[in-house]
């Protein structure tokens, strides 16, 4: 056939399948993998399924040639020329080479379409590269959210182990494991860690918070240290704690130490080495001040059994009291000029045992008292007391706990509550011996009398109330009511009244009197607590009032930034803009001017007529803050270090038969610690 009488269709097809490889524009066979047009070479290996079976190359993925399906076969493609058209124009290449295509690119259609092609082919290859990187980072970010899902749960699972005490075998227990194993932990590639890997990470753990809390306690300006000896049986254990008062104005708490004492360390002398030598460990580079206490939960219970509570009426009393683990009284003696006591451990012993001796020494009182706590012992501890009086009233009645001498008021105060209905309440308790009109009236004086101790007791025990500038204003406050309580008619509770004042003025007279050093730095706490100011000081003697306010402007005097000296550049500039008229001669000889007392008084006169009574007012007097920190500082209560070191925490200590294991010490620190984790 002459080439001339090929239809168009024929020469397509003909020129692009047995005459390409004697075209000068195909260096190799069809079959080659690259094809080189005026130094641009293109890439034939980008191929896609076709018809589920083969594959195709970019070129003929209809944006230059359109394949058909119907016409290829297993090594040949088939496809129209997209820019031809409308023409209809077929070309056949093999499936594996874009030699054709790009040959009828250029003849037909010139350089400038194997260019786009080109850019084409190039933006296509960049499209894969992104979501390849996509995809990669998309990989990478699942690994982040399950490292940081695992941290969570590897401290979840430490927490537990640290505040529940349980043996650190736990964690290879099969009832433990059956727990990740029921959620298909391991399906989210995540795991529950074996007993090494615990060992590692409770180190880790200890050293973090160890560091931090070294770090908090060298930015405290004061630390105030209590040390409590408690004894359980025969055994011995010393804790020490620090408080301290960060720069948000918030108290902070950490315990220090828990160790076992042999009974050759309870002399004064080797606790204060104890100290000394936590002071070493955490870097504390502050004055300390040494306080000790006396008093827990074994003495409220001993307290309310004498008086005249049954031990089945009193609510967690669930271990014997010779078994109870107590704070050592007089263990700690004051021997040094840093040492004193918890004042309201004084307030909280007076409350629980003093009161009930002065109901013993008036016999009338004493006969009334027995009975009225008799018929309270069946509210409290009747078997069917709740079903009774929840049918009865629609409500139960609180029993006084162990934990605080506070639910003994709050305790009787629901007895009053069921006057109304005692005759009913008792008869289905099956006694005849029920509340009379004179027992209420006794529950009502006893309460009244107590209440303003209640109060003092609950603000001071408020972890709010805890900075030392609390104590002095509630010591006079709780005067002043006991005071008016004593000019009060009273049908049977007079005696009382008069014997509690009086105590209370005995127990607390050097801050009554300001007799010494620690009740004068009480006064200065108070004066720079912004709740409390001035306010109270109407409280006080007349005599007292100047000679405190003169310690409080002293304390403030001291906190004065002194003025700076000019620097000697700045002054060398002004002296030469100066007139040489104004000679006075060395002014290196001027003394440095002092702040002075009418300084000082207007910036306390204006501290007491703020009116903010907030914390944050003290920022706008820095020298009153900075009394504030020095002396807020001391704990008004030891309640929160009561809290801290609970039950489960002493006994693991003092049952060890001391016996070092070095994580149980770790676990131990950290639970006492929790707060700060």
């Amino acid at each position: 056939m002459d080439r001339d009488t090929l239809t168009p269709m024929m020469e397509e097809k003909y020129s692009d399948s047995a005459m390409f490889h004697s075209s000068p524009l195909s260096p190799t066979a069809s079959t080659s993998t690259t094809f080189d047009i005026n130094e641009y070479t293109v890439s034939t290996g980008e191929n896609s399924p076709i018809n589920g079976t083969t594959k195709t190359m970019t070129i003929v993925d209809g944006r230059f040639f359109r394949m058909i399906p119907d016409k290829c076969v297993m090594n040949t493609t088939v496809a129209t020329c997209v820019k031809c058209e409308p023409r209809y124009i077929e070309i056949k290449g093999n499936v594996n080479s874009s030699s054709n295509f790009l040959c009828h690119l250029k003849r037909k259609h010139g350089r400038e379409a194997v260019l786009e092609y080109t850019e084409y082919l190039h933006s296509k290859k960049r499209c894969r590269r992104g979501q390849a990187s996509n995809a990669s980072e998309g990989a990478r970010q699942v690994q982040i959210k399950v490292r940081q899902i695992q941290e969570q749960l590897d401290m979840k699972i430490l927490k537990f182990i640290v505040n529940s005490m349980v043996p650190m075998a736990t964690v290879t227990n099969s009832y433990f494991l059956e727990i990740f194993k029921h959620f298909n932990v391991n399906e989210r590639d995540l795991r529950a860690f074996n007993r090494e890997v615990l060992n590692t990470k409770l180190v880790s753990l200890y050293k973090n918070v160890s560091e931090k809390l070294q770090q908090d306690l060298k930015s405290a300006i004061e630390v105030f240290f209590v040390a409590n000896v408690w004894k359980w049986q025969e055994k011995r254990s010393l804790v020490t704690m620090a408080h301290w008062i960060d720069g948000e104005m918030k108290r902070q708490s950490a315990v220090l130490m828990i160790k076992q004492l042999p009974p050759i360390d309870c002399r004064y002398d080797s606790l204060e080495h104890n100290l000394m030598k936590n002071r070493e460990d955490f870097n504390i580079c502050q004055s300390i001040r040494i306080n000790s206490s006396s008093g827990a939960s074994c003495d409220l219970l001993k307290a309310f059994l004498a008086y005249g509570i049954g031990k089945h009426s009193i609510a967690d009393s669930f271990q014997e009291v010779d078994d109870e683990i107590t704070m050592e009284n007089d263990i700690l003696l004051p021997l040094s000029p840093s040492f004193c006591t918890c004042n309201v451990q004084v307030l909280r012993n007076f409350a629980s045992f003093d009161i009930i001796k002065m109901i013993s020494n008036c016999k009338m009182l004493a006969n009334l008292h027995g009975r009225v706590m008799q018929k309270c012992n069946i509210l409290w501890s009747h078997p069917d007391a709740n079903d009774i009086l929840e049918e009865i009233t629609g409500n139960t009645l609180a029993k006084p706990s162990v934990k605080s001498w506070i639910s003994l008021y709050t305790a009787l105060g629901e007895v009053l509550t069921i006057q109304d209905k005692s005759v009913e309440i008792f008869q289905a308790f099956e006694t005849k011996d029920y509340l009379s009109v004179v027992d209420f009236v006794y529950i009502e004086e006893h309460l009244a009398c107590t209440k303003p101790l209640a109060d003092a007791l609950a603000i001071l025990e408020d972890p709010k109330h805890s900075l030392y500038g609390s104590l002095l204003p509630t010591l006079l406050a709780l005067r002043r009511h006991l005071i008016k309580l004593s000019r009060r008619e009273w049908q049977y509770c007079g005696p009382l009244v008069a014997a509690i004042a009086n105590m209370v003025n005995e127990k607390f007279q050097k801050f009554y009197n300001f007799a010494d050093h620690e009740a004068v730095n009480a006064a200065i706490a108070a004066f720079s607590h912004p709740e409390f100011k001035n306010r109270w000081l109407s409280c006080v003697d007349m005599n007292f009032q100047t000679n405190l306010l003169n310690a409080f402007k002293e304390a403030v005097e001291k906190e004065i930034p002194q003025t700076q000296p000019q620097d000697t550049k700045t002054g060398a500039l002004n002296a030469q803009s100066r007139s040489d008229f104004f000679d006075f001669g060395s002014e290196n000889e001027v003394i440095e001017p002092m702040p002075s007392k009418a300084v000082v008084d207007m910036q306390v006169l204006n501290y007491f007529n703020y009116s903010s009574r907030t914390l944050d007012s003290l920022e706008h007097f820095p020298a009153i803050y900075a009394v504030f920190m020095k002396y807020n500082s001391p704990l008004s209560s030891f309640t929160i270090a009561e809290q801290m070191v609970d039950h489960d925490i002493l006994q693991k200590v003092l049952m060890t038969d001391g016996v070092r294991d070095k994580y149980l010490e770790m676990t131990i620190w950290l639970k006492a610690n929790n707060h700060l984790f």
